[in-house]
Order: structure tokens, then C-alpha cells, then sequence
């Protein structure tokens, strides 16, 4: 929406053009207004959704301590203020003008049920730069979480949200597994849902050193093609259009992994 500061009509009095100028101007600061309360629901929206799927995953048990890690690519125009700069020394010029919330370095999942905001970092990426507007530190899967976003954006997957946990049943699974159809045979045989619910299959990447440039780049390769991708040993990074999705879509994954080890 773009409100004129002023707008003038040949042969209007001066005076009639100055109530329009105010006219326009109050406008505008509603306006302004408007869209400041509307990023404040939306980033509320999020934090409130934050609160039940931390509560879920702890519950379920799919991290301990700080493990685990999610982001969400989110809108709005915050201005970057007596922020610091993180240095990064790969691309992400994809994102350039984006902003992305992030949980903090060493954030217990279990403490974003009480207090999202505390436990978040809201990053600006600008000309390939990374800007800390508010929190602390990222998470050490900053690079994966960053490259992911990249190429969910590249592909237009409309899908802004990452998680990533720890559940046993598939941490177990992929320790004998040795390849990416080998894990998607067992997955499908298992139940026949899978194939609805996931047609393309899972990701699978073999062991990489947790927070590397090498996990975060096969991931990223990955994830424009798979909802979900398994870490060997590791874990599992769901995208979707909302942590819930992601949230559920893990879920999935979890049960059949579970039913899995049942059977052998």
C-alpha cells in the first residue's frame, strides 16, 4: 500500500490542500501502526505455536539437555540496531533482505514452553552478511539451517519452517542402514501409508561431523527434494509450513522406525 504524503488538485486553496496533506499523513501512520501490530501477531502466532510442539517433543522425549535446533524464515521489517555481525564464510545471497528466527546456542527445548522469546535468536541477512537483531547465539547448526532456507527459497517450496531432533527409534534405525533406498525399502514395507505421506522417500546422509560446512551442503541438496532427511547416528530435519508440520511429519517417520525394530 503506498500513501502519497501529498496530493494536490489544481485550483484547491491552500488550506484544502493542507487538510489533505494531514489527512494523508494520518493515513500513513496508521498504517505504519498497523503493520508494526501485525508483525507483533504474527511473530506471537509463531512463539504461541512454539510453546505446544516444544511441549510435544519434550514430552516424546526427542531431546535431552540443549540437543536439537528448528528456524523459521519469517517476514517483517525490523530495523537492525547496535547488532553484531556473525561471520560465515559460505553463500547466502539467496536470502539477502530475509529474516530468520532461530533458537539459541545451547537452548533447551523444554524452556521454549516457558519462554520462546528468551530462547531465540532473530537473524538479518543482508548482502551476504548475517546480522544478530536480538538474542545471543545461534545454534551451532546455524550452516545447515541457513543453506536449507536457501534452497527452500530457490525452489519456491513456500515451506518456512526447520526442525531438527533427536527420536530414538530413528537414531536406532539408521545405525545399520547403509543407504538411502535401503532405508526408504524398509520405511515403505513397514506401512502402507509411507508411500502417501511421503511418495518421494526420505533423505538419508551418511555420518558428517555435527555444525559442518560438509553436513549443512548435503543437506541442503536434500532437503529441495525430501520432506524429512535422516542423519546417520545423528538425527532427523523436517521442513514444512509450520513447526507443527514439521512436527508431525517427524512423528511419521518415528513410528515406523518403531515398528521397525519391533519386528527384527
Amino acid at each position: 500500500m503506498e500513501v502519497p504524503f501529498y496530493y494536490e488538485i489544481k485550483h484547491l486553496s491552500n488550506y484544502k490542500r493542507h487538510q489533505i496533506n494531514i489527512s494523508t499523513l494520518k493515513i500513513l501512520f496508521f498504517y505504519l501502526k498497523i503493520n508494526n501490530i501485525m508483525k507483533m501477531i504474527k511473530f506471537s502466532k509463531v512463539s504461541q505455536e512454539l510453546k505446544k510442539i516444544s511441549n510435544l517433543i519434550h514430552q516424546k522425549g526427542w531431546v535431552c539437555a540443549g540437543e536439537g535446533n528448528l528456524s523459521a524464515r519469517v517476514h517483517g521489517s525490523w530495523r537492525i540496531v547496535n547488532s553484531g555481525e556473525i561471520k560465515i564464510d559460505f553463500d547466502v545471497s539467496k536470502l539477502n533482505g530475509e529474516f530468520i528466527l532461530m533458537s539459541s546456542k545451547g537452548a533447551k527445548i523444554r524452556d521454549l514452553r516457558e519462554n520462546p522469546e528468551k530462547n531465540l535468536n532473530l537473524l538479518k541477512i543482508q548482502r551476504n552478511k548475517i546480522y544478530l537483531i536480538r538474542g545471543k547465539e545461534p545454534s551451532t547448526e546455524l550452516k545447515v539451517h541457513l543453506l536449507c532456507h536457501c534452497e527452500i527459497l530457490k525452489n519456491e517450496l513456500k515451506e518456512n519452517f526447520l526442525l531438527h531432533v533427536h527420536p530414538e527409534n530413528i537414531i536406532a534405525l539408521s545405525h545399520p542402514v547403509k543407504s538411502e533406498k535401503e532405508l526408504n525399502k524398509i520405511l515403505k514395507n513397514i506401512h502402507f501409508e509411507f508411500k502417501y505421506t511421503f511418495p518421494e522417500g526420505v533423505g538419508f546422509i551418511k555420518e558428517k561431523e555435527p555444525g559442518s560446512l560438509e553436513l549443512a551442503k548435503e543437506t541442503a541438496k536434500k532437503i529441495k527434494r525430501y520432506k524429512c532427511v535422516i542423519w546417520k547416528k545423528h538425527g532427523i530435519i523436517a521442513r514444512g509450513k509450520s513447526f507443527e508440520e514439521c512436527f508431525d511429519r517427524i512423528e511419521i517417520v518415528e513410528k515406523l522406525a518403531g515398528i521397525y525394530l519391533k519386528l527384527i
